[in-house]
């Protein structure tokens, strides 16, 4: 059963956290040295194959270069086939498990499940359905965002996912903007509507052991194109309000995981997108608005 990887995203400038749910290692591990075993940990990949099992190249990365973390897919894009990770609960808790049996360190195991257009967990596949953030902060109720934040936390836990890249704290500053404002990822062009629903929606996640994730670091509403097929450019609609909600929910301890955009500003750098940006990743993120938790990169591929 040999499934190659794919999808790569990047652990920078993070924390380490433990992910103290997860199950106890039973495969073979390999002696690394110390930074090589650092560097694996800082890894996160995605792969193909709804099982595996030793002669998979996923499980020789977790044994031996000390993998990090892993992410989930519904859909494999580069081979445009509907057939990736996922195709029923009990299937993908059975995967989760698979990988987990291999690891040493407990991995971190993420999946992209905002609600909505976003939503690797479809109920053609037996989940829940789920709705957008744009619909939660149109109906601005309290009690509905909690309700949809705690019903996606149980769903992601009951699989053994303990990282969830959610929810969007983009202010949609654009509604045009064809990745964030027509897909309804955002809550609100109000910033105050973004904090208020991230941060109840980070609260439900955390009930049940699972890691929210606000992104796109440091803001990707205002954008005109999309950062998957080409380089968004923001010079000239970025604005400090998308940078709020992180303000908010950083000083009250709500975000513990960042996810960065490959967004680019040449007033930030006239050669590189936010991601490598060292003024934006460390002089803005850590050192003006004090984030010390553990920082993501979107996917390297993209």
């Amino acid at each position: 059963m040999k499934h190659g990887t794919t999808g790569l995203i990047l652990f920078v400038f993070g924390i380490m956290m433990t992910a103290s749910s997860c199950e106890a290692s039973t495969g073979e591990q390999h002696e690394l040295p110390e930074l090589e075993a650092m560097i694996g940990q800082m890894l996160m990949v995605g792969f193909r194959g709804f099982d595996v099992d030793e002669s998979d190249t996923i499980i020789e990365d977790i044994t031996t270069r000390n993998l990090g973390g892993v992410i989930l897919f519904d859909y494999d894009v580069p081979a445009s086939s509907p057939e990736r990770n996922i195709k029923s609960p009990e299937q993908t808790a059975r995967l989760v498990k698979q990988l987990q049996s291999h690891a040493e360190t407990p991995l971190f195991i993420a999946i992209d499940q905002e609600g909505g257009r976003v939503n690797r967990l479809k109920t053609r596949f037996g989940f829940p359905e789920t709705v957008s953030h744009h619909y939660l902060g149109e109906l601005n109720d309290p009690d509905s965002t909690r309700y949809y934040g705690r019903q996606i936390g149980e769903t992601l836990a009951g699989l053994g996912i303990n990282i969830n890249f959610s929810p969007v704290v983009d202010v949609n500053t654009n509604p045009e903007n064809p990745v964030i404002g027509r897909l309804e990822r955002s809550f609100s062009a109000d910033p105050e509507l973004v904090i208020k629903h991230s941060r109840i929606m980070l609260e439900a996640f955390r009930e049940h052991g699972v890691h929210g994730t606000v992104k796109h670091f440091p803001g990707h509403g205002s954008a005109w194109n999309d950062s998957h097929y080409g380089m968004a450019d923001v010079t000239e609609t970025w604005h400090e309000t998308e940078l709020e909600p992180y303000r908010a929910l950083f000083a009250d301890g709500s975000a513990e995981l960042v996810m960065s955009a490959h967004i680019f500003n040449e007033t930030w750098d006239e050669n590189h997108p936010a991601t490598l940006v060292p003024s934006v990743m460390t002089g803005l993120l850590r050192d003006e608005l004090g984030f010390t938790g553990l920082l993501f990169s979107d996917d390297m591929q993209m």
